[in-house]
């Protein structure tokens, strides 16, 4: 977590900016090991001395739950205090102007996550570093400023390191134990329901965790369902000839795999059959595109030629992939209108699909981290489209 803290400010001196005051919880979390709620805000206050965590709870829970060289402020927040009303937005403001004081940011000029301060928040920022002139720019002589990060920490977050490959390959086995719970389960005349227990108890037993399934990320779809791409699982039963999509993307110790099996219930029909041979051969196709330096449009557009030959163009409504760790979207997304280029050690879905209004849908989605002469495949659970009976 130092090297992490390090980087960051490197990177901020190669720009000109003395510190910065970082919101974002997946942001916080990778500079400290600290995972911050979203109603009680937390924050991290860099500058080239000391780097400081606000948070709700304790100081001593606090320390114990951060990593590397971070000094800790807490606040108190309703429910861990008895002797006054606690203001959350007030106490964390108060908070986190003794923050930038500590740092020792007064009269400099800090950068901030804009779009995820709020406007209290920014006032004491610009309060407590002396910023009087306009935002974004200096004030008089001898004052500090405040400047819009643009992604400093998301940049460092792409390449992932060891210990963070280690828990995304851990996210991504997990859902391999999920789809096999699938295959178990799917009958006619089961529901969607039942299948994600089924999934979720399977998971949870092999993580040691608390699954959630329940964001919008996962889909568990079936029969006419799986046109539209993404939807949670309904009440609705299973009938023979269905197809069901299963998309697995949940937090495990904070960071995600993301993959998709789709499953036949009974003998697929030829014409899902065709649907298949062409996503999975898109996939194949995408896999040997991937480099170190290709563009995400680049991977793309061997998804798009390839559906196209088979005349299938109609069906393609979805994106053909992203990048992916502490966050579901992460960029480079695999989508034709993304330039930046891949890198190695980044961790990234594939995830070509057909969905056809009367016929069906079907993705086939694997993870992957990039190396330096192609990829490496992560997610081992078939890629046959699945019958079950």
């Amino acid at each position: 977590m130092a090297d992490r803290i390090g980087r960051l400010r490197q990177r901020l001196a190669e720009q000109g900016i003395d510190g910065a005051v970082i919101r974002r919880p997946p942001n916080i979390y990778y500079l400290t090991a600290y995972s911050p709620g979203v109603s009680r805000p937390g924050f991290v206050v860099v500058s080239p001395e000391r780097a400081v965590l606000v948070a709700p709870g304790s100081a001593d829970g606090l320390r114990a739950a951060v990593r590397g060289r971070v000094e800790v402020i807490a606040y108190r927040v309703p429910g861990a205090t008895v002797d006054a009303v606690a203001d959350v937005d007030e106490l964390s403001g108060e908070a986190l102007g003794t923050a930038l004081e500590q740092a020792g940011l007064g009269g400099r000029r800090v950068g901030i996550e804009e779009a995820a301060i709020s406007v209290r928040h920014f006032d004491v920022v610009r309060q407590r570093v002396g910023a009087t002139g306009p935002h974004g720019g200096f004030g008089p002589a001898g004052r500090g400023s405040t400047v819009s990060l643009a992604g400093e920490v998301e940049a460092l977050r792409r390449v992932k390191d060891t210990e963070e490959l280690a828990l995304f390959r851990a996210a991504v086995g997990c859902n391999d134990v999920g789809f096999e719970a699938a295959r178990r389960t799917i009958v006619p005349g089961v529901t969607e329901f039942q299948i994600e227990r089924a999934i979720v108890a399977a998971m949870e037993a092999a993580a040691g965790v608390p699954i959630d399934i329940l964001d919008d990320t996962n889909g568990i779809i079936s029969g006419p369902r799986t046109a539209g791409v993404v939807g949670l699982a309904t009440g609705r039963r299973l009938e023979r000839g269905d197809l069901v999509i299963v998309d697995l993307n949940p937090f495990i110790n904070s960071y995600k795999g993301d993959t998709t099996r789709t499953f036949s219930v009974g003998e697929p029909s030829a014409e899902h059959r065709r649907l298949y041979d062409v996503v999975r051969r898109s996939l194949e196709r995408m896999e040997t595109r991937v480099r170190p330096g290709t563009r995400g449009r680049d991977v793309y557009a061997v998804f798009a030629e390839t559906v196209a030959e088979a005349g299938y163009s109609d069906g393609m409504i979805g994106h053909g992939g992203h990048a992916i760790g502490l966050e579901h979207l992460e960029r480079p997304y695999i989508i034709a209108g993304e330039d930046m280029p891949l890198e190695e050690g980044m961790t990234i879905t594939l995830e070509p699909g057909l969905y056809l209004p009367g016929v069906g849908g079907m993705r086939l989605e694997d993870n992957y981290v990039v190396t330096s002469s192609g990829v490496e495949l992560l997610s081992h659970y078939s890629r046959e489209l699945i019958r079950c009976d």
